[in-house]
């Protein structure tokens, strides 16, 4: 946004979202005659990502929001019961991050992620969150830098 004044020139953003939905076909039996379609492996239905940035002069600061939707990691009996399919939780994060040129040859690097404690995991579903497998909180986690040119 570099049309804006003063300071607020180095305002911008960034956002994307991207959706997709390919199925395959699954055995459901040993002898393979039993079938259904499923969502791939590992591969979320719906990605996003909202961005505020700014760079101008000595600072580059960057705050984000980043989501990923629950995804298939198993395949069971596709049922909401404790043998059907395994998912990862949906997982929505913030993260942020500033870095200031105190001079020529030094640099002042903050970063904070996971800013809002976002649940790691896994549940049977495919549409119960609520069926838990295992939850894991990592926390928020602070870096804090220097950099030094020579």
């Amino acid at each position: 946004l570099v049309l804006l004044p003063g300071a607020f020139a180095g305002l911008g953003f960034d956002a994307n979202y991207t959706y997709t939905n390919s199925r395959e076909v699954v055995s459901e039996s040993e002898d393979g005659v039993a079938q259904r379609d499923a969502p791939f492996q590992r591969q979320s239905p719906s990605l996003a990502n909202i961005a505020l940035t700014y760079d101008l002069g000595p600072v580059s600061a960057r705050a984000a929001w980043a989501y990923q939707g629950a995804n298939i990691i198993s395949y069971g009996d596709g049922s909401p019961t404790p043998s059907g399919d395994t998912y990862f939780y949906a997982h929505s994060q913030f993260d942020a991050s500033v870095i200031v040129d105190a001079t020529s040859r030094i640099q002042f690097q903050l970063q904070a992620l996971n800013i809002n404690n976002a649940v790691f995991g896994l549940f049977t579903g495919p549409t119960r969150p609520d069926s838990a497998i295992q939850r894991e909180y990592y926390g928020r986690t602070f870096y804090f830098g220097t950099n030094a040119k020579f």
